[in-house]
């Protein structure tokens, strides 16, 4: 009888560990990372202000497609940007909470670097503008650096320009 109650419990709490993933896989949501609804709920949930560029282009879409949190440590909030006319992401955009973390593969997808393009001075460091080639075999230019104690990653499939006034206006962000 014991052992029945047992098995028993042992199974419903597999198949409720099992139900609980089914929502994420069925978003396509990695394990970790969670959505928020807006970048005021990200900041609610972080419970940290969030810097974003003073300086956005009119090429991509506002507010961002998409908001993705990694609240565990170190904390780190993901937003996906659109063009006006498109539904794919073209612009990524990562700020860690703590600027000596590399930033969690579930919200910056590792790519190859195929070469570094250029170097441009951000918050008074020399930082490698890099091409990169992502999983699904497109290039985009990113950067990595550090402002205000976080640590922010930019990518785009965009123009390089737009890129880099987006990382240097994050020295102005409030």
């Amino acid at each position: 009888m014991l052992l029945t109650l047992g098995v028993v419990m042992v199974t419903l709490t597999v198949m409720l560990a099992i139900a609980n993933g089914v929502p994420r896989l069925l978003a396509g949501t990695p394990a970790g990372v969670v959505h928020a609804a807006d970048i005021d709920d990200a900041q609610r949930r972080l419970k940290a202000h969030l810097y974003l560029p003073p300086y956005f282009p009119d090429t991509y879409a506002w507010p961002p497609a998409q908001v993705e949190l990694k609240l565990t440590s170190p904390p780190a909030a993901g937003f996906s940007f659109t063009t006006h006319r498109g539904k794919t992401e073209e612009l990524r955009l990562v700020e860690g909470l703590d600027p000596a973390a590399p930033f969690d593969p579930e919200l910056w997808a590792p790519g190859t670097q195929v070469s570094v393009a250029t170097h441009t001075e951000i918050a008074g460091a020399d930082v490698p503008v890099v091409r990169v080639l992502l999983a699904d075999g497109t290039f985009w230019h990113e950067v990595v650096f550090e402002v205000k104690g976080r640590r922010f990653g930019l990518r785009s499939s965009g123009s390089i320009e737009d890129l880099l006034r987006m990382a240097r206006s994050l020295e102005l962000a409030r």
